[in-house]
């Protein structure tokens, strides 16, 4: 049997140039659009920096990490830059056994 999907949800808290999106429930291949599509919105609104906070994620998979690896290169080609900020324990396990951590939370 297959269970449903946690609840997924985004916030933005934008300040000028800076802006804060949130994750929350499972970022997963059914999250990773609606992820990417407010990564593209907060770029061409001018956002130069991109934090993620990602403390109330519950499961995160290769998708999850392949979108934020897109986002931050496409921060950088704007110009900019995306960083997790805050990671939960199922993102930042997958974070760290393939070795993200070091690309995508780091300054």
């Amino acid at each position: 049997m297959v269970s449903a999907p946690e609840p997924f949800n985004l916030r933005v808290d934008r300040q000028g140039a800076v802006a804060v999106l949130a994750i929350d429930g499972d970022f997963d291949g059914y999250a990773v659009p609606a992820v990417a599509a407010e990564v593209d919105h907060l770029l061409r609104g001018g956002a130069s920096r991109i934090e993620v906070d990602a403390s109330s994620v519950a499961f995160a998979d290769s998708s999850a990490l392949r979108a934020l690896l897109i986002a931050q290169r496409k921060a950088a080609g704007a110009g900019g830059g995306l960083r997790v900020t805050k990671g939960s324990d199922a993102l930042n396990r997958v974070l760290g056994m393939t070795g993200l951590d070091e690309v995508l939370c780091q300054p």
